[in-house]
């Protein structure tokens, strides 16, 4: 695994902070930096999970009741229409990404 070196200036009113968080997780400078940093991500990653449900809802959501207001038709133009996005979308990241 490569590493990437960073260092970090730390005000000295944090110094005992961070030999409390040092005994806590059993670990030295670098592994305690490793840790929370792995930590954020993984709230990071979290968060964004439940960002991407959330999406899913609604757009389930939104369906179930258009079909519940307007019925099948309504339903299969909205389908449509979604596709048509989802692929104009997809499209424009496609040839912004190069």
């Amino acid at each position: 695994m490569a590493y990437t070196r960073i260092e970090i200036a730390l005000p000295n009113e944090l110094k005992d902070k961070l030999k409390s968080l040092q005994h806590i997780h059993n670990t030295d400078e670098n592994g305690l930096i490793l840790k929370l940093i792995r930590n954020e991500i993984a709230v990071m990653d979290i968060k964004s999970q439940k960002e991407t449900k959330e999406a899913y809802e609604i757009i389930e959501h939104m369906a179930k009741r258009v079909y519940e207001v307007a019925g099948k038709e309504a339903l299969q133009m909205l389908a449509k229409n979604v596709q048509l996005l989802a692929i104009h979308i997809i499209e424009d990241t496609m040839s912004t990404s190069f």
